[in-house]
């Protein structure tokens, strides 16, 4: 039995179209949603980031900010602008290790860790060299209890 050329196409066409514009999606800017993020959780200035335990690691943009590449905040409809640096504070009893997670494209990740930060202590934080997305910060505690840092301000 032969099949038809004329249903074989446009049932792999179709698969193939919506694939294409997930993938193109997801690279560019999250969907619009609350407060212009539609509903995408992206990085905004008050949000904290606490890890559970001693020396435990924390990816921040995966537990407690949601995505850190774009910054939504004020943004009603459109592109959101790429998040060019993040500033924050200990506001835990604990000193903290803070790693930025930055590329140049989707998949590529290079890790920069910053020296210890102080309970009160701010830190601004920018995609490493050569780099132009934020793709996550890591939050390590270096002492006893649990680590936790607040957004201040995300340029």
């Amino acid at each position: 039995m032969r099949r038809s050329l004329a249903v074989t196409i446009p049932a792999l066409a179709i698969p193939a179209v919506a694939c294409g514009m997930l993938f193109a999606g997801s690279e560019r800017n999250p969907p619009p949603g609350p407060g212009g993020t539609g509903g995408h959780r992206t990085i905004e200035v008050g949000q904290t980031c606490a890890s559970l335990r001693d020396r435990l690691e924390l990816s921040c943009g995966t537990a407690a900010f949601g995505d850190t590449r774009f910054n939504c905040a004020g943004v009603d409809i459109g592109r959101c602008p790429p998040t060019t640096s993040v500033s924050v504070r200990n506001t835990g009893r604990t000193p903290v290790t803070l790693i930025v997670i930055s590329g140049s494209r989707q998949g590529e990740r290079h890790e920069s860790a910053r020296p210890p930060l102080a309970s009160g202590q701010e830190a601004r934080l920018r995609p490493g060299a050569g780099d132009d997305r934020l793709f996550d910060i890591v939050v390590r505690p270096e002492g006893r209890g649990p680590g936790t840092i607040r957004i201040l301000r995300v340029a």
